[in-house]
């Protein structure tokens, strides 16, 4: 959803709860939780001890924005990263690896390179809204 946001909206997402981001290189795991904890970020409730064997570190701003990191190693057709040694939490097709940069609130970011067949690969049409229903 952040990238859908960000390339179709250039802005997050209303209904959006998290941000999503997703980096190569397992070994860099260590050091990048060292620099967000700097920063002020904190664990989520319930994040494994980074140690353990997950590719995914789950942290928060101010203790409501969910901020997702996908750390992504390389399984064959995909990249791919995992909750647990077996679960695997988010998926990135080779022929999607990130070659574009887009502008997104103020900095430049990596992306799923075309965007725009990532997004379709991810959503179908993303172009459309979808419509909130009357309640």
């Amino acid at each position: 959803g952040t990238l859908l946001g960000a390339y179709r909206d250039k802005q997050f997402l209303d209904g959006d709860k998290d941000i999503d981001v997703g980096t190569f290189g397992e070994q860099n795991k260590e050091r990048i939780w060292n620099e967000l904890e700097h920063e002020g970020f904190v664990k989520r409730e319930g994040q494994k001890d980074l140690k353990g064997q997950t590719d995914f570190i789950s942290l928060h701003v101010n203790r409501n924005v969910p901020f997702d990191i996908f750390l992504f190693k390389d399984c064959g057709e995909n990249y791919k990263a995992f909750t647990t040694r077996e679960a695997c939490c988010a998926e990135l097709p080779k022929k999607f690896k990130p070659k574009n940069i887009i502008r997104f609130c103020g900095k430049e970011f990596l992306v799923p390179s075309p965007p725009e067949e990532f997004l379709n690969h991810c959503y179908g049409d993303y172009k459309s809204k979808i419509k909130k229903s009357a309640r």
